[in-house]
C-alpha cells in the first residue's frame, strides 16, 4: 500500500482559484490537507479513483477524485465531483493540477522577483509537464517582462487603469491588479500589450478590447470558451487606485 500511495503524495492546485491541497500518508492511509482547513482521509477504490467521505446535515456525502497520468505513469491532474446528495452544487467538476517541486520552485522564483531564473525554471517545468497548459502562460509573461520592449509597454498598461463597469484595473509600483465585482483584489501578469493572465485562476485571462485603437472595455476569456464583457466607464487618476 505504501508503494501504491507514494505517487499520490503531492500538492494539487484547483484550476479556478488559489486553493491548494497537500496529500501525504499517515499509517498507510492517504490524508488530504487543504490550505488553512482541516484535512480528511481519502480512500482508493481503483488505481485512479479515490473518495472523500464528508459529514453534513443530511448524513454522509462523497467526493470522487479521478486521476489522469502521463506516459511515465505519474499523476498530472485530477477531476473531482460531489455526489448528488450534496447541498453544494458548485463542487461539481473541479479540475486539479498536480504541482511537483519543480513547478513550485518556479513559482517561488517568480514571487522572489527573479524573472530570468523563473523563466528557466518554468521552461524546464513545462518541458517535463506539457499537460500543464498554464505553465506556457507563465513563460509568455516572463519572456515579455525580460524583453527590451517591455519598458515601452508600461505606459500602455498604465493607460488601462480605471473602471470597467463593476470591475477595475489598478496599478501600484509597476504591478498590475484586478478588483472584481465582490471587491476582491488579484494580481495580474501581462502576457502581451492587450492580454493578462490570472495567477490566481489558471483558466482565466483578461483581454483589453479596443475600437479605433481606444480601449472600450475588457473581456474575461475562460478556457472553456465563455466570455464576459465589461465596458470602460471612466478613468481614475493612478494615485487614487490601490492604497
Amino acid at each position: 500500500m505504501e508503494e501504491f500511495l507514494e505517487p499520490f503524495t503531492h500538492t494539487k492546485r484547483w484550476e479556478a482559484a488559489e486553493w491548494s491541497q497537500q496529500s501525504f500518508t499517515i499509517q498507510n492511509k492517504l490524508f488530504d490537507k487543504p490550505d488553512n482547513q482541516a484535512g480528511l482521509f481519502y480512500y482508493p477504490v481503483s488505481d485512479s479513483v479515490f473518495f472523500w467521505a464528508l459529514k453534513n446535515r443530511d448524513g454522509f456525502d462523497f467526493i470522487k477524485f479521478l486521476f489522469f497520468f502521463n506516459n511515465q505513469g505519474k499523476p498530472v491532474r485530477a477531476y473531482s465531483w460531489q455526489s448528488i446528495v450534496s447541498d453544494r452544487p458548485d463542487l461539481y467538476g473541479w479540475c486539479w493540477w498536480i504541482e511537483y517541486s519543480l513547478i513550485l520552485r518556479a513559482k517561488d522564483l517568480l514571487a522572489e522577483g527573479l524573472p530570468q531564473e523563473a523563466l528557466t525554471a518554468f521552461s524546464k517545468a513545462f518541458e517535463e509537464n506539457p499537460e500543464h497548459y498554464y505553465l506556457a502562460n507563465y513563460i509568455q509573461h516572463l519572456q515579455l517582462v525580460t524583453s527590451p520592449e517591455f519598458d515601452t509597454l508600461k505606459s500602455v498598461f498604465t493607460s488601462y487603469a480605471g473602471s470597467y463597469g463593476a470591475v477595475n484595473l489598478e496599478i501600484q509600483n509597476d504591478h498590475y491588479y484586478f478588483r472584481n465585482k465582490e471587491g476582491l483584489i488579484y494580481a495580474l501578469l501581462p502576457l502581451s500589450e492587450d492580454e493578462y493572465m490570472f495567477p490566481s485562476a489558471y483558466e482565466l485571462k483578461i483581454h483589453m478590447v479596443k475600437e479605433n485603437n481606444v480601449v472600450s472595455g475588457l473581456k474575461y476569456l475562460h478556457r472553456d470558451g465563455r466570455e464576459e464583457f465589461y465596458p470602460r466607464t471612466r478613468n481614475r487618476p493612478v494615485s487614487q487606485l490601490i492604497n
